[in-house]
């Protein structure tokens, strides 16, 4: 299977990644195993496995990051936002790392496809789950960024941001898990993880 941090590495290498962000570090297992020089990692609730994991440890939410943080943190070139799983936080979230990549960065999403309705409810109550980031892909491949979703590890997106920041979508919707269940390919752009590199490649 692929994982994100294997999605994560193998464009670092391409693009030539030297900063990495990751919003939502919880344990540290994604954030240990990136090959960047230099790791940002930003959780409310820090943990010694995850601030070790880090050459730079924020513990606050990704909020109060790019608030208080980011103006003065420079740019990133690979951004992995993994943190509240609610597709409104999440865009203000694309929309905040938008505005802090290098002109080759991109930014990655975990848990983009959910395999049953119970893991996408909002809000959470318990079990597996991936949130509804699922809808902030569906709005975002509307509006017409690049964004497809590796059929792997819950759904990982990769974004690479094509549009003004502003642009994005970040008005209420009316998509429902039927929705996703009865256009999942369409709604996610849903690649193979034999295809995804290829794909990758072709852009850069």
């Amino acid at each position: 299977m692929v994982m994100r941090w294997d999605v994560l590495n193998h464009i670092a290498k391409r693009i030539g990644a030297r900063r990495y962000l990751e919003i939502g570090v919880a344990d540290g297992s994604c954030i240990r195993r990136i090959d960047v020089v230099e790791k940002w990692g930003i959780d409310p609730t820090p943990s010694v496995e995850s601030v070790t994991s880090t050459s730079v440890f924020v513990p606050m939410t990704s909020e109060a990051f790019f608030e208080r943080i980011a103006p003065n943190a420079g740019k990133f070139d690979l951004v992995f936002i993994d943190g509240d799983h609610v597709a409104e936080k999440v865009l203000v979230e694309i929309a905040s790392a938008s505005r802090i990549l290098t002109p080759q960065g991109v930014i990655v999403l975990h848990d983009c496809n959910p395999h049953t309705e119970a893991m996408q409810a909002v809000p959470y109550t318990g079990g597996e789950w991936t949130g509804d980031v699922w809808k902030a892909v569906a709005r975002l491949r509307r509006a017409g960024y690049t964004l497809r979703v590796i059929n792997s590890d819950y759904g990982i997106g990769v974004l690479v941001p094509t549009l003004p920041t502003q642009q994005l979508p970040l008005d209420a919707d009316e998509l429902t898990w039927n929705h996703l269940a009865a256009h999942r390919d369409v709604l996610l752009g849903l690649i193979e993880p034999w295809d995804w590199e290829s794909w990758f490649n072709s852009l850069r």
